[in-house]
């Protein structure tokens, strides 16, 4: 399902980013179980929602230095994964959280990028790599060890 979450129900669906919090998984915000459990119900067979919200940050409880416009969540409780975009969120960064989308669902269960940072074994330790923390603006690569991860998605392999 691609599109603004304001079009499917306006009145249902009009979920501001700014009003989720960031450090918690999905299915802990009120906000969000409901909703996706009625559009699980819409579209049973959907395996990943991608939500354009309005806002500008996704997020409460980030600090002021983050600048979250996007957040790829893992499928918990039966539901599908979900991506959450702010309305100025760039298509680099919606491949960057699909990106994660396909790395939570690789069938071996390796949900870390090949080449890890450290601290952070979910994004890729090159600046210039799609998987960064920081999307780079120009010149992203992605490697061809992610790609064979990727292709290892239970979403793409269904």
């Amino acid at each position: 399902m691609w599109g603004r979450v304001t079009t499917a129900k306006p009145k249902e669906f009009d979920i501001i980013a700014e009003d989720i919090d960031f450090n918690v998984k999905y299915t802990d915000i009120p906000i969000i179980k409901p909703q996706l459990e009625k559009s699980k119900g819409y579209f049973p067979e959907i395996d990943l929602f991608i939500w354009y919200l309005k806002g500008k940050v996704v997020g409460k409880n980030i600090d002021d230095t983050q600048t979250a416009k996007g957040r790829a969540y893992s499928s918990v409780d039966n539901l599908p994964y979900l991506i959450i975009l702010t309305e100025d969120a760039s298509q680099r960064l919606a491949a960057h959280e699909l990106g994660h989308i396909l790395n939570y669902s690789n069938i071996a269960g390796n949900k870390n990028d090949p080449d890890p940072i450290e601290d952070d074994p979910g994004h890729n330790i090159n600046s210039n790599n799609l998987m960064h923390p920081t999307v780079p603006n120009n010149d992203i690569n992605i490697t061809p060890e992610q790609c064979e991860q990727f292709f290892n998605s239970t979403i793409i392999q269904q």
